[in-house]
């Protein structure tokens, strides 16, 4: 109700005057967008009831929907009748004292209730919750880990640029996003093949959009990669992206159809790393560990990946090593 509203509620029921038996007289609705003065009000009373009877009636309000019904009853005539009319002429009608303004009470009282807040019995505002700030900077962990046994133990290491592995090593692929975006990785092996690793249903059931926050090992389970007879220099390349490369995933299904049936009639030797790095604005090691299973029944292991940060909406990272 706004204030206006409140201001005339409060006038007219200050009208309401005491009396055992009164009538009815006139009802009044009073329009959201017409509400009528207050001197519009005790004129109505006025003329309903006479001058002589206007301080004696009696208001009653009630809230109907959008509406507010005003409806004006005075003392019966049976059990108070009008007095006879003096010589003197009648002394002017007291005024009305004006109201105290009120301040606004909150939006949308419940229908049929009228409420009147007062600064000690407001009742609090709801105050929503803050929304966790969504990220808008791309970042991607990712690493290529290695099998070794250190003290004895079985473990996973992260490959760095330059290593060695052989026939004997076994190899997985890890990564994980901070935001939903798509995520392609690609397999260049000593002989120039290239070879999709993400996504594909052989190595694992994820695909894109990959979702934010969930650790991605490739191949999953216990499974873990080894690399064949073809000696020379291995690269994995990753591209992380928030829109689709609609034209990379044709490539990509291409590739792993062709691949089913390539044999290269030239085999070459790559003799120099092929590093790309685009679209990176730095890195660093993660603060939390994570764990990987190890081949076989060999239980599970931590690690801790590198995250690698995009400048803008994608980024291209490499991971090489020797194939001895």
């Amino acid at each position: 109700m706004k204030r206006k509203n409140l201001r005339l509620v409060i006038a007219l029921l200050m009208l309401a005057a005491t009396g055992a038996s009164c009538h009815y007289l006139k009802t009044y609705v009073v329009q959201p967008m017409q509400n009528p003065t207050f001197q519009q009000v005790t004129g109505a009373i006025a003329e309903a009831c006479g001058p002589q009877y206007g301080a004696m009636a009696r208001v009653f309000f009630r809230v109907i929907g959008t509406q507010t019904e005003a409806t004006i009853v005075r003392p019966s005539p049976a059990t108070t009748p009008r007095p006879a009319p003096s010589p003197a002429p009648s002394p002017a009608p007291s005024p009305v004292p004006s109201p105290t303004p009120s301040p606004a009470p909150p939006p949308s009282p419940p229908p049929g209730n009228v409420h009147v807040y007062t600064p000690s019995n407001r009742p609090a505002v709801p105050q929503a919750a803050p929304e966790a700030p969504k990220p808008t900077d791309l970042q991607v962990e990712f690493e290529v880990l290695k099998e070794a046994i250190v003290a004895a133990r079985f473990t996973a290491t992260r490959i760095s640029d330059g290593d060695t592995l052989t026939e004997q090593d076994n190899y997985r692929v890890y990564f994980r996003v901070n935001m939903d975006c798509h995520v392609y990785i690609v397999q260049l092996d000593s002989t120039g093949k290239l070879d999709p690793i993400f996504p594909r249903s052989q190595w694992t059931k994820a695909s894109n959009p990959v979702k934010a926050g969930v650790e991605h090992f490739i191949p999953t389970g216990n499974d873990w990669f080894f690399l064949d007879a073809n000696k020379g220099l291995e690269h994995v390349f990753l591209l992380a992206s928030k829109e689709p490369k609609k034209d990379l995933e044709k490539v990509l299904d291409d590739l792993n159809e062709a691949n089913k049936t390539l044999k290269p009639s030239k085999p070459f030797v790559l003799q120099t790393a092929v590093v790309v790095s685009r679209g990176v604005g730095g890195v660093r090691p993660s603060n939390q560990q994570r764990e990987t299973t190890l081949p076989g029944d060999k239980g599970k292991t931590a690690f801790i990946p590198a995250i690698f940060a995009a400048t803008g909406s994608e980024m291209v990272e490499t991971r090489w090593f020797h194939h001895k």
